[in-house]
């Protein structure tokens, strides 16, 4: 298979989330239960009422609401600049889902919404 590419978020897909809102310290590991914290908090800046679970379906509702895409795909981006260096695995945080959605904006963009 040729072009075949993966994306993936290390420590956990809700780094990507997170992205949309802030850029936290990655200079070391960052463990899932405190990435679900970051975005329970980041997203509770603009709905106090809002309690995060790990699988909540609505998290997408609240990040297209409030989020900002662009600034997750920046952040994401200086991640991996800084991970470089390192495999996949050893990236924490990180993502590059951002490519994906950079592919999937390049399509719509061609084909018109």
């Amino acid at each position: 298979m040729e072009n075949l590419n993966i994306a993936f978020s290390n420590e956990v897909f809700e780094i990507w989330l997170v992205l949309h809102f802030t850029l936290p310290n990655y200079d070391k590991p960052i463990p899932r239960n405190l990435i679900y914290d970051i975005l329970e908090k980041e997203i509770k800046t603009f709905d106090p009422n809002f309690v995060y679970h790990h699988g909540k379906k609505d998290v997408i509702d609240f990040v297209e609401m409030f989020g900002n895409e662009e600034i997750a795909i920046k952040n994401a981006k200086l991640l991996n600049e800084f991970h470089k260096a390192n495999p996949p695995i050893k990236r924490n945080p990180s993502t590059n889902i951002y490519l994906l959605v950079e592919e999937l904006r390049s399509w719509i963009k061609f084909y018109g919404e």
